[in-house]
């Protein structure tokens, strides 16, 4: 395990980490308030 090797691999954790906080954000966004008080 490579100092560049793992650079590249927190690289990734983190990108993916915040698209998928993106994703889930814009979805709860889309989403009406009113859904969740069923």
């Amino acid at each position: 395990m490579t100092w560049r090797g793992f650079l590249i691999g927190a690289l990734i954790f983190v990108g993916t980490f915040f698209i998928n906080l993106a994703i889930v954000s814009f979805i709860l966004v889309k989403i009406p308030a009113n859904h969740f008080s069923k």
